[in-house]
């Protein structure tokens, strides 16, 4: 599956060359839907740390609490994501960074708010 250091618009199979690499996966993780995404940053820590392989599939609908990749003005990365009723709010595990808030039909032009909700962490524990 391809490896992405950004949030592609979806499908991301149509951005595959925007990929950083191809990871293999066991069979039955693969699906066209399905991609990993390059953790940047500890903000979901300890959950998620810097480097690890969040595997996203885009077909997924996420539900509250769950870890998705979300485009959402110029934010473009993983949140905890949250359905508020009205919209869908986008969190970080650190209390210091407010939450980020976008409509649940989507995120503008550029295509949905959630882009794709992560199904499975993949953490390289020594190299």
């Amino acid at each position: 599956l391809p490896v992405f250091s950004e949030v592609p618009a979806p499908p991301a199979m149509q951005a595959r060359g925007g990929a950083l690499r191809m990871e293999p996966v066991p069979e039955e993780w693969f699906s066209e839907s399905r991609y990993f995404f390059a953790a940047g940053d500890d903000s979901l820590y300890p959950r998620v740390e810097k480097g690890d392989l969040l595997l996203a599939d885009e077909g997924v609908d996420p539900r509250s609490g769950d870890i998705v990749l979300a485009a959402a003005g110029a934010f473009r990365g993983a949140a905890r994501y949250m359905d508020t009723g009205e919209a869908v709010e986008l969190s970080a595990s650190d209390p210091n960074v407010p939450p980020r808030r976008c409509s649940r039909g989507g995120g503008g032009a550029d295509g949905p708010c959630v882009r794709a909700t992560v199904i499975r962490i993949v953490r390289t524990l020594r190299r």
